[in-house]
């Protein structure tokens, strides 16, 4: 009788609540089908905070905020609400409800709660099918709310903990479970016996700042917006970011009522500087300020066991360690664990491994004893290798000198780091040597934690079946760092030098040099070190690198006349940086008798008599920058309103220059603009995308202190 009255209850509540139920509903976060009511009494933005941008308004909301502020200097971030004294924050449901309203706040006053009018309290239950309001207003005094989320009466399944470990700098040939011999990983080594090990796992890309936004975003590094070539994340690029599709991993799942939480060493996970972005942790507790930061994140970790003891949300934990990244400096302990005989600079290295294994099992034994190791799942990598194979000391990518470094090239030492995955309660391990890579972790975790996606909206695909065998095929390897792509597949690597990852400043000038390709082998001993010419093997190669950000900006002009006069133009066609290639409609460099290659760009001399038609095409390369357009009439450099289309003239007959469609060029969306009455020079852009143009930014003392003390800048 019992098990048929749960039994019914599941059912009729889950017919009755498809989208709510067993669901927490962060209202600090985007939800579809609840929106928040538009007010005029919004806060003004509290000092050393930003926007919280996971929250989509019409309009940036300052209730909404990520509340900044530092202990014992711990950089610390939290998503909140600001609600003034005697204001209203309105929430419209569109979607079924069967929730509790859960608050906590700063202080002690509570806002008032109130349910489609009516007073209520935390106990109440809001049940709805229809439209439906929550109101929550605050009374005399300001509140600072530091949760408000809907949580379900009924949960339909019990979630599990989620712990995503990064050990940045972290090679693979150095931890035991992979066959090393040092002695430095025990307590990794450990785990692994009762984990999923993948032994070719490659990261693509090979400094933390991309790599960390593929572990978050599932695309490569060039679609999403912020550049890889330098450390300043430009004001254009940010905007784009948050106003693409993207919807980061961590903003993902505390939509879906996880807490996630970062704990560790990584500057480029909060905005609050212009070296980072903020991908939606609910709290970040950063270490970047503080040296011997490794045992404080321990430490830190270990402190908030308590709190979470309490949580009704299941966890999403990024811990990241900056050891054993640059400079080097293990305690002297950890140096006489190393085995084995090597350079001074690699059992540093070493000592910085055994030394982050130590806290690692510090926190493994803590989960234990407090019983959260087996209901969590755990997933342990890194963000890129180090390079120490002398061969390697100078990039032939960028020149720069990285022996004990990273960031310069795509070579094995750069990307084949550690991977192992546990899920709760597993009691075997499993190793798979085939080719994983990092851009498939978002997917694999989505799997795991059944959570529904489109395989489309990620540039990588779930392990699972790599790891359950049903995978024959080799995955493809493609790789963007800085001034290098690279593919990776059936024993060969492509590389090749580009310059479309680039951005002004100290390590470019604008100038564009040779792109050239190197075709290397590896594995089986080989040092990446010989180059191979096999055209048809670097042809095979060269098709992958269409996995990258292939879009670009195309302009084009056409020339239009059906008059006898004659008419002598000229368009002349720069750029300050980088080149300005004349192309065709699939951005292949071509050749015509009317274009001559000049300095930083193009002159395209026509002179027409009579019936003539003619469309030219052509890129800026890298495609940040605006060209300069400059169009010559029979000697004259014509103005606005005469007879260019584009930044002489939008469209002459219908757009005057007040009008807001009036843009600087005239966008196609992809389509020609129709064929004039008369005699024309139309320009027009197909595909725009975001472009820098010639915005500076400056970066300030504390990032660059950061940067140095990481090792980053000298």
């Amino acid at each position: 009788m019992y098990i048929f009255i749960v039994f019914f209850y599941f059912t009729f509540v889950l017919k009755l609540f498809p989208d709510g139920i067993g669901r927490t509903l962060n209202l600090m976060y985007f939800q579809e089908g609840i929106k928040v009511v538009p007010s005029l009494n919004l806060s003004t933005l509290k000092q050393g905070s930003t926007f919280n941008t996971y929250i989509r308004t019409k309009q940036k909301d300052t209730r909404f905020i990520n509340l900044s502020f530092r202990e014992g200097g711990i950089e610390i971030t939290k998503k909140v609400i600001v609600l003034l004294p005697n204001s209203e924050l309105k929430f419209r449901f569109q979607i079924p409800l069967d929730h509790k309203v859960k608050l906590e706040y700063l202080g002690k006053e509570a806002p008032l709660l109130f349910w489609n009018g009516e007073l209520i309290d935390e106990t109440t239950v809001l049940i709805s099918n229809e439209k439906s309001t929550l109101s929550l207003k605050s009374q005399g005094k300001e509140i600072i709310l530091t949760r408000l989320t809907l949580d379900p009466t009924f949960r339909a399944f019990n979630k599990k903990n989620f712990l995503f470990t990064v050990v940045d700098s972290l090679r693979a040939d150095v931890v035991g479970f992979n066959g090393a011999n040092y002695g430095v990983t025990p307590n990794m080594d450990e785990v692994a016996k009762t984990s999923i090990v993948l032994g070719q796992h490659l990261v693509n890309s090979a400094w933390t700042r991309p790599s960390t936004l593929i572990f978050f975003t599932g695309k490569y590094p060039s679609k999403t917006f912020i550049n890889l070539w330098d450390y300043p994340i430009f004001p254009s690029e940010k905007k784009a970011f948050y106003e693409s599709k993207i919807f980061p991993l961590p903003a993902l799942l505390s939509s879906l009522g996880y807490k996630t939480i970062m704990i560790g060493n990584n500057p480029f996970l909060t905005d609050l500087r212009q070296i980072g972005i903020d991908v939606g942790f609910e709290e970040v507790y950063d270490f970047s300020l503080l040296a011997n930061d490794t045992p404080k994140i321990t430490n830190k970790f270990l402190s908030l066991l308590n709190e979470w003891e309490k949580e009704s949300r299941p966890l999403f934990i990024f811990l990241n360690y900056n050891d054993p990244h640059k400079p080097y400096e293990p305690p002297y302990e950890f140096l006489t664990k190393v085995k084995g005989q090597m350079n001074e600079k690699k059992r540093a290295y070493l000592g910085e491994v055994a030394y982050v294994d130590s806290e690692l099992g510090k926190i493994i034994s803590k989960l234990k004893e407090k019983d959260f190791w087996e209901k969590t799942f755990f997933l342990l990598t890194s963000d890129h290798g180090e390079v120490m194979d002398p061969v390697h000391a100078i990039s032939k990518f960028t020149g720069v000198y990285t022996l004990f470094g990273h960031g310069q090239g795509l070579y094995e030492e750069d990307i084949h780091t550690p991977f192992l995955f546990r899920f709760p309660n597993q009691a075997y391990g499993i190793r798979v040597n085939k080719v994983s890579r990092s851009i498939d972790i978002l997917p694999t975790i989505l799997d795991v934690l059944n959570i529904d996606y489109e395989e489309k909206e990620y540039d990588g695909q779930t392990l699972v079946p790599l790891w359950e065998g049903f995978e024959t095929q080799e995955r493809v390897y493609y790789g963007e760092t800085r001034g290098v792509k690279g593919v990776r597949l059936g024993g060969w690597k492509l590389m090749k030098k580009t310059y479309e990852f680039h951005r002004l400043g100290p390590a470019w000038s604008g100038e564009i040099g040779d792109e050239k390709e190197y075709l290397f082998r590896y594995g089986n001993g080989e040092r990446e070190e010989n180059t191979y010419e096999d055209p048809q093997k670097k042809e095979e190669l060269r098709k992958y690198f269409t996995l990258g950000n292939t879009e670009k900006t195309l302009y084009c002009f056409r020339i239009f006349s059906n008059q006898m006069d004659k008419n002598s133009i000229q368009i002349h066609i720069s750029t300050r940086y980088g080149n300005v290639v004349f192309s065709n409609d699939k951005f292949e460099s071509i050749q015509d008798e009317d274009v001559r290659v000049i300095y930083k760009g193009l002159i395209i001399k026509k002179t027409v008599e009579g019936k003539f038609e003619k469309k030219y095409c052509f890129f800026s390369y890298p495609d940040i920058f605006v060209p300069y357009i400059n169009i010559f009439l029979n000697g004259r450099n014509i103005q606005r309103g005469e007879y260019g289309v584009g930044n002489k003239d939008i469209y002459p007959e219908n757009c005057p220059i007040t009008s807001e469609h009036c843009l600087p060029l005239y966008l196609s969306n992809q389509k020609n603009p129709p064929l004039p009455k008369k005699f024309r020079i139309q320009f027009w852009v197909v595909s725009p995308k975001i472009k820098i143009q010639t915005e500076k930014v400056i970066l300030e003392k504390e990032a660059l202190d950061i940067l140095r003390k990481q090792g980053y800048v000298k």
